[in-house]
């Protein structure tokens, strides 16, 4: 299941009953292995609490692209219909990318760094009140000043589109990191990050 950092209780459930992620095998402790779940870029996608933010968010992970290089995958999302709500996917350009809507359009920022097929990455989206950030590895964040956001829905969408019903990520996820509202601190992302890391065997 996807864990929700909030405190919310928002945990993910699939909602697919056919092609389930494959969770990889054996579990040990430290891991000498990677811990993740395998996602068939066809119909595996997973929802949880926590949408309609306009307060901020945070959301982390180590994730393996392993298909769709050139091409729009979603890791998550909350709009419901026109410029509303959060997205953040990895776009056409192999980007990590996070879209804010206000209504009338979508403010948007971009990483530098492309995300690869078949190699690993640490992520970091978040909305901290003034700005828009993402990151990747340990590299500098780019960041854009953030809209007055209007509201998606109430459902966050996790590895596929909603109004569409595509882009479904193709890939590994080891610990995706939720937090609806403000996120949390430097340090404790850096916690977070380093958690992480180590359950994905980097």
């Amino acid at each position: 299941r996807v864990l929700d950092r909030s405190g919310r209780g928002n945990h993910a459930s699939q909602a697919t009953s056919t092609a389930r992620g494959k969770v990889s095998a054996a579990v040990v402790s430290p891991p000498t292995r990677p811990y993740y779940l395998r996602l068939d870029g066809t119909d595996d996608f997973y929802t949880c609490g926590g949408g309609g933010s306009t307060t901020g968010f945070y959301y982390a992970d180590v994730i393996r692209p392993m298909g769709g290089a050139g091409t729009s995958r979603f890791l998550m999302s909350d709009r419901t219909t026109g410029n509303v709500g959060i997205m953040l996917s990895i776009n056409a350009l192999n980007k990590l990318e996070l879209s804010v809507g206000n209504t009338t359009t979508y403010v948007r920022v971009s990483s530098t760094e492309t995300l690869d097929v078949g190699t690993d990455y640490w992520i970091e989206a978040l909305d901290d009140g003034v700005n828009l950030q993402v990151r990747i590895n340990n590299g500098t964040p780019v960041s854009v000043p953030r809209p007055t956001p209007t509201a998606g829905g109430s459902t966050m969408m996790l590895y596929k589109h909603i109004p569409g019903n595509g882009a479904i990520y193709n890939g590994r996820t080891t610990e995706p990191i939720y937090r609806a509202g403000p996120p949390p601190s430097a340090y404790e992302r850096e916690v977070i990050r380093n958690y992480q890391m180590q359950k994905a065997g980097l």
